[in-house]
């Protein structure tokens, strides 16, 4: 998709694109590349590529949607950055004119989009209605990808308030979309979140396993992040059930792994001397893996101290 967009880019600087502007095919192209960076990972390239989209639509004169689906492509990147205040400003707005306009798919996923910050935010209980709405909103026929997003992180949500019940029975609808529709990226999102209830549940055996697997599959496809956490999570469940020798093997794969990548970061190095020293214990992991999922939590711990 990235490379589609780049292509789309570069065709709209050659000949005519009548009857559509160059700068309004440079701004779909730059939508599309957003989206596409977000989905690797690539936060702050998405972000600027949204802007840019922005910056081009007004090259084309004052579009009030244009502007819009800009709010809402920036506010996706803005929660990955932890940036909640001007991600819930942007993607209100958006909100708002896409009722204006009536614009039902795109109100569905600002609706979403909404859900997920709060739910990130930890503010689990206000981010429900928003993924209520979503869903009344979005076509599972012909808004699947949105639709299938929505029940995943309202299932893990739920998941999160000990709802694991009915987390339950949203995965298991989401898995029905995801397989229909091969969206294994999705597939293996439901499968995190069912192997996250066994954990949450202190199912740690059976947790363990399916994230030792998570861990070998997030690997195949190239999901390092997601590889990264999957067995940060299986050391937690080995360190919680004893299992000394089994998790010291899993820290140092860890290690061999990380080491080279992008995803070192200052927690590794406590993680990495305890292994040496040979003192792992469960709750250095949780520190660890609390620290990587969201990285501004210990310096506001920091903050409310002082």
């Amino acid at each position: 998709a990235l490379a589609l967009a780049d292509a789309v880019a570069r065709e709209a600087d050659g000949g005519s694109t009548h009857p559509v502007s160059r700068s309004q095919i440079r701004a779909e192209a730059a939508l599309l590349a957003s989206q596409a960076l977000l989905n690797l990972g690539r936060v702050s390239e998405a972000l600027a590529r949204s802007e840019s989209a922005r910056a081009s639509f007004l090259e084309s004169g004052e579009d009030p949607f244009c502007e819009a689906l800009c709010d809402q492509f920036s506010a996706n990147a803005l929660c990955y950055l932890s940036e909640y205040r001007k991600a819930r400003r942007l993607v209100t707005r958006a909100l708002r004119t896409f009722s204006e306009y009536g614009q039902e798919p795109w109100m569905g996923r600002a609706e979403l989009t909404l859900g997920t910050l709060l739910a990130q935010q930890g503010r689990n209980e206000d981010a429900l209605p928003h993924f209520d709405r979503a869903t009344e909103l979005l076509d599972p026929a012909l808004d699947v990808n949105s639709y299938a997003v929505t029940l995943v992180n309202q299932g893990s949500t739920l998941a999160h308030l000990g709802q694991f019940g009915d987390a339950r029975s949203l995965y298991a609808r989401a898995l029905v979309l995801t397989r229909r529709h091969d969206f294994p990226v999705l597939t293996f999102a439901v499968e995190l979140g069912l192997a996250e209830i066994d954990f949450l549940s202190r199912l740690y055996d059976r947790a363990g396993t399916s994230y030792a697997r998570l861990a070998i599959e997030a690997l195949a496809r190239g999901l390092e992040e997601q590889a990264l956490f999957s067995t940060l999570y299986q050391a937690e469940c080995e360190a919680r059930l004893g299992r000394s020798e089994q998790l010291r093997r899993t820290v140092a794969a860890l290690r061999s792994r990380v080491q080279p990548t992008p995803f070192q970061e200052p927690a590794f190095a406590e993680l990495f001397a305890c292994l040496d020293r040979g003192d792992l214990e469960a709750g250095l992991i949780e520190h660890v893996r609390e620290a990587l999922e969201d990285p501004g939590r210990l310096y506001r711990k920091f903050r409310e101290a002082v």
